[in-house]
């Protein structure tokens, strides 16, 4: 992020005026260039470059942007047609079942393969998990007689010695995540299926916490920028064509949101900046401490955490959202709480 200083200032919003007169100077020069004979020319190189972003523009960017104005499309929960629907998929599209299933059994030998270790790949493949729950016996044994008419043999009743490749079931990951990607955390910290197999959590200027009260919204789209660092967020974060429309067509809050109770069964760091200009990082840190006092002024605590039962807050008073990447000094702090994460 950049700074609040004058120079700053001048430099975000000059920034800002030049690159919105690339898309119109374009448009302009290229239907008079080809409307009129120009007094002047430019160089060939900088012709070319105007045409393409005139191009760009009419031919991407317009039809895009009114493309990602549609009505939002809710999330719909996954049922069993649809995975069976997938199992189809990609059982119709197996060109060697035989090597399909041992790479997936980390190259094991075909007769250490046997039913109990396929149900096992399906456990994983399809419902996203590694704990057996009888309610899905029958769709389990399904896919297993699917697989055995594709190898064209039954497989061995059992469980064999083959180990498959299980990729989100494997040793417990610690989780490291800055900004927009709390929203990310927070799903899979609220899954039980998932959340099992994470270790510890950082989170850095997390904007999931406390995303009922309005700061993120406010800032993020409703605000006039006034300071540098409010432009630069403005203009390259909020108008961002993806961002925007995931924002105003893709973002459901609620479904977002990171509570204390979330979060309780893992050692987590979460740094804050105290001049953060996105979130309200004294409210968050309040409630992560289970502090009264919503407005605390704090001196920098880079050293030493607040303790929870679990939880450290790492609080860098005069830094504002995402500078805490800008300098050598604090970067080095975040490479050693993930550091002291992985040796756990």
């Amino acid at each position: 992020m950049a700074g609040t200083s004058l120079w700053d200032y001048i430099f975000i919003r000059a920034s800002i005026f030049l690159l919105h007169l690339i898309a119109p100077l374009s448009v302009a020069y290229s239907l008079v260039s080809l409307l009129a004979r120009l007094p002047f020319q430019f160089p060939r190189v900088l012709q070319a470059w105007l045409s393409l972003e005139a191009l760009f523009y009419l031919v991407v960017y317009l039809p895009l942007n009114k493309y990602l104005q549609r009505a939002a499309k809710h999330p719909v929960p996954p049922c069993r047609a649809d995975r069976r629907k997938l199992f189809l998929k990609c059982h119709n599209n197996i060109p060697d079942p035989a090597q399909y299933l041992r790479k997936w059994f980390r190259n094991a030998p075909v007769s250490e393969i046997k039913r109990d270790n396929v149900k096992d790949f399906f456990w994983w493949a399809f419902l996203n998990t590694g704990d057996h729950d009888s309610t899905y016996d029958e769709e389990l044994e399904e896919y297993t007689q699917e697989i055995e008419k594709l190898l064209g043999k039954k497989l061995e009743p059992g469980r064999g010695n083959a180990k498959c490749l299980r990729l989100t079931l494997e040793k417990p990951l610690t989780l490291t995540v800055e900004r927009y990607g709390s929203v990310v955390a927070a799903q899979l910290l609220r899954s039980p299926e998932v959340s099992q197999h994470i270790g510890p959590a950082l989170f850095i200027d997390p904007v999931s916490f406390l995303l009922h009260l309005p700061d993120v919204a406010y800032n993020f789209i409703c605000r006039r920028p006034s300071q540098p660092n409010e432009y630069l967020l403005s203009y390259f974060g909020s108008k961002d064509i993806g961002i925007a429309h995931t924002l105003f067509r893709r973002f459901f809050w609620a479904d977002n949101l990171l509570w204390k109770e979330d979060i309780r069964d893992h050692p987590v760091t979460v740094v804050l900046a105290g001049r953060d200009s996105v979130i309200d990082t004294k409210a968050i840190r309040a409630y992560l401490l289970g502090s009264d006092n919503w407005t605390l002024e704090t001196t920098d605590l880079r050293d030493f955490g607040q303790k929870g039962d679990r939880l450290d807050v790492v609080w860098f008073q005069d830094l504002d959202h995402g500078q805490v990447f800008d300098e050598k000094r604090t970067r080095s702090s975040l490479v050693e709480i993930v550091w002291t994460f992985c040796k756990k």
